[in-house]
């Protein structure tokens, strides 16, 4: 293995489904995939002696409940969008009892480990002092639900041999190398060639000599790039294939002119480079 081929493979599973619109998913998917590239880069320092690292989660909630209070139940601040918020609780309050709970009591840390022990969508009442009245809240405990989630880093790499001929001479399709941003050109994924699918980890492909139906997915990462549903994002081209030859691909984005079949991207050959290619 040659140090241009050393990388980092992530791959971040999320076994919850979260709910947005189509355009603001697309942006958070691609802070996403920075942040799992952060991640990635963080445990390869860490754990670059290892061939591969896996760490992983399950599924966990808990309650967020929002208010940061004295020991005599006094409300100092109150988070938006927390449990403590939803329920109608506001600065200057004075929390006297939750549920069966009477603050004088029991005492603060009784009250805090009761409310953090509520489960999502249990009703909860609190009996509140504002300005000198006594008041009810009541409503259902609100948890935040962080999803399992998986994260590979693996530090061996091995070329994708597709190749078919008996001669061991090949070429190779690359998207190993980041494409210049200052160029319009943006990072992909092979996803499928002649029908067969692509394993979305691959970054390099040695193919016998040859024309093939090549599909991409892309990843534009650029502030003017909106996606919709309704657009795919992949695009398939035709690539001729030639002997110690390496074609590194990626998306252009935007173009100078609308192509006929009103693409806002296409696939692009942005580099070839001569490097001897022998099947393994």
């Amino acid at each position: 293995m040659t140090a241009y081929y050393r990388w980092v493979v992530v791959t971040l599973t999320l076994l919850l489904a979260v709910c947005f619109s189509a355009v603001a998913a697309q942006q958070t998917e691609e802070q996403i995939r920075q942040q799992a590239r952060d991640a990635a880069i963080a445990a390869s320092k860490l754990y670059g002696s290892q061939p591969a690292v896996l760490l992983q989660e399950p599924p966990r909630s808990y309650i967020d409940w929002g208010a940061v209070l004295r020991t005599n139940g006094t409300v100092l601040v109150v988070r938006s969008n927390s449990t403590a918020a939803q329920l109608g609780l506001q600065q200057g309050d004075v929390v006297q009892q939750v549920d069966d709970l009477v603050l004088t009591e029991v005492g603060l840390d009784a009250v805090l480990g009761y409310l953090e022990s509520l489960e999502h969508q249990q009703q909860v009442t609190l009996q509140v002092l504002r300005q000198q009245q006594s008041i009810t809240l009541s409503g259902p405990a609100q948890a935040t639900l962080i999803p399992g989630w998986r994260l590979i880093v693996d530090h061996q790499f091995n070329e994708l041999n597709l190749t078919t001929n008996q001669s061991k001479v090949c070429g190779r399709i690359s998207v190993f190398q980041q494409p210049p941003a200052a160029h319009d050109l943006y990072a992909v994924l092979i996803t499928r060639i002649n029908n067969r699918s692509i394993d979305a980890q691959t970054a390099v492909v040695q193919l016998s000599p040859g024309t093939y139906q090549i599909e991409l997915m892309e990843l534009i990462a650029s502030k003017d790039f909106r996606r919709y549903r309704q657009q795919p994002r992949t695009q398939t081209f035709s690539l001729e294939v030639a002997a110690n030859t390496t074609y590194h691909l990626g998306a252009q984005y935007p173009l100078a002119v609308i192509d006929d079949n009103s693409h806002d991207w296409l696939p692009k050959v942005w580099k070839r480079t001569q490097r001897q290619c022998t099947a393994q």
